[in-house]
């Protein structure tokens, strides 16, 4: 697979995050606090943050950023998800295995795992409502990576390399998301270029 920025949105940002609380990563992120001038409990004046973004420009494989000036570097392309589609057996293991964990560590922050989610939840095809309303209620969250591959965030994952997937569904329905620019060596290490960009298989 091929990732190159889209020509008509060549940028992407990066974020910093405070210690405490993410600086609103459990709340209200610390740009919408600014822009909507938010006060109270969950917003990051909460906590007096510190956090910020940082947009940058892409050209070819170089970024440079007017937040960051003097800074170009080399991005190396590659998603932060991919990953085949479980089957509805394995996704019912999926369900079962993390509830019981947030059943086990109720009071755990961050969360230990998260349920599925309607809110905010996308699709992104034509679909019957009833078929919706059932992904909503059982559809896996993206955060953890499982037995199909899922959110890996391997920077070496790019152009050129070779990964495997095991196959749970006729035609195995491989996609791809959460795509960077850039990041560190792996993503608690909190450099990642999240970018628009286009997937050529």
């Amino acid at each position: 697979m091929v990732f190159q920025p889209f020509e008509k949105m060549p940028w992407g940002y990066t974020g910093i995050f405070e210690l405490e609380n993410g600086g609103g990563l459990f709340g209200t992120p610390y740009f919408l606090t600014e822009l909507f001038n938010l006060t109270g409990p969950g917003t990051a004046r909460e906590f007096k943050s510190r956090a910020a973004k940082a947009i940058w420009d892409l050209k070819g494989i170089y970024a440079t950023s007017r937040h960051i000036p003097g800074v170009r570097f080399a991005g190396v392309t590659h998603p932060g998800l991919i990953g085949t589609a479980p089957s509805p057996e394995l996704l019912a293991t999926w369900n079962k295995r993390e509830q019981e964990l947030i059943d086990a560590h109720p009071n755990a922050v961050p969360a230990v795992a998260l349920p599925p989610e309607p809110k905010g939840a996308y699709v992104g095809q034509e679909l019957e409502d009833s078929v919706r309303e059932k992904i909503y209620k059982e559809g896996a969250r993206t955060i953890p990576g499982r037995e199909h591959g899922g959110n890996c965030d391997i920077k070496n994952l790019s152009r050129g390399s070779r990964c495997y997937f095991p196959v749970f569904v006729k035609g195995a329905n491989l996609s791809v998301g959460d795509l960077h620019f850039s990041q560190g060596d792996v993503s608690e290490i909190y450099f990642k270029l999240l970018v628009y960009l286009d997937v050529d298989a």
